[in-house]
């Protein structure tokens, strides 16, 4: 019987010895189950996407902010393209996800649940699945993202925009287990972690039910985030977390954009002119 607080080892040990805990014919049937789930994210990534007539509360997208969430559904005439950059992301971690997930089973440990349809509140999602009885999301992550929310557990001190916690407590609920957490890799390095949050406290109930309501008012819940002081001008800019934000934009009239070396950087208040181009944003 294999435990959950085992998993990172047994994985590493099946992609260093090749020593699976499947027989040939279990192995033959994981790998075919990973190659559907690919081309199926494969033949998604391709498809051009529809515009919804109307904003969707998934478990996907009910943990953030409720801010973003009120502009998603109320319209928002500035909204800004998803960049390819982020799109290829997505794909990436899909493609990943999916192989993590095959060898957690060669692994030896039991996965149950893949993709089960559940609801909460109306809300509805597909879990990732699973593992020894625990409720796990798999996810990839860049390496800050990986140190700072997974590794450090700053996903369970809130340190969440995309809205991590409340999606794994709503599955979790709608399961009626306790243990849940995050299976991670990160895409930079290939390192694994799992961090699990074993509070016996879910408030997944009364978190949807906030959001709902936040987004039948007439008006946008406060900012998700402060702006921050850049340098010493009293220029002020976006952190990332808005600005990887699609309606910064129009959540902050008067942006304005320059391009660094490094990347944007996004100005909320300019005292001290940069020396770098600025990018148009009209």
């Amino acid at each position: 019987m294999k435990h959950i607080e085992n998993l990172i080892g047994d994985i590493e040990e099946v992609v260093t010895s090749k020593d699976l805990k499947v027989d040939d014919e279990t192995k033959e049937k994981l790998i075919q189950e990973c190659l559907k789930d690919i081309e199926g994210n494969l033949r998604e990534f391709l498809e051009v996407r529809q515009e919804r007539d109307s904003f969707t509360l998934r478990m996907s997208n009910i943990g953030v902010a409720k801010r973003k969430l009120w502009y998603d559904k109320h319209g928002d005439n500035e909204k800004e393209e998803m960049p390819a950059r982020l799109l290829l992301t997505f794909l990436q971690g899909h493609i990943l996800e999916a192989v993590l997930l095959m060898l957690v089973e060669m692994s030896g440990h039991e996965i149950s649940n893949k993709q089960t349809e559940v609801k909460v509140e109306g809300i509805v999602g597909h879990m990732d699945c699973v593992i020894d009885d625990c409720l796990i999301d798999v996810k990839t992550a860049a390496p800050y993202s990986y140190k700072e929310k997974f590794v450090n557990g700053g996903l369970l001190e809130g340190k969440d925009p995309f809205g991590y916690s409340l999606q794994a407590d709503s599955y979790a609920h709608a399961l009626g287990l306790e243990r849940r957490g995050w299976l991670v890799m990160n895409k930079a390095t290939g390192e694994l972690n799992l961090l699990m949050n074993d509070s016996f406290i879910n408030n997944a109930v009364g978190d949807i039910q906030a959001t709902k309501e936040a987004l039948e008012q007439d008006t946008p819940p406060d900012r998700c985030y402060n702006d921050k002081e850049d340098g010493k001008a009293g220029n002020r800019i976006l952190g990332s977390d808005c600005g990887y934000c699609n309606h910064k934009i129009h959540c902050w009239p008067g942006l304005r954009a320059f391009k660094y070396s490094n990347g944007l950087k996004w100005f909320t208040h300019v005292v001290k002119e940069p020396k770098v181009e600025e990018l148009s944003l009209s």
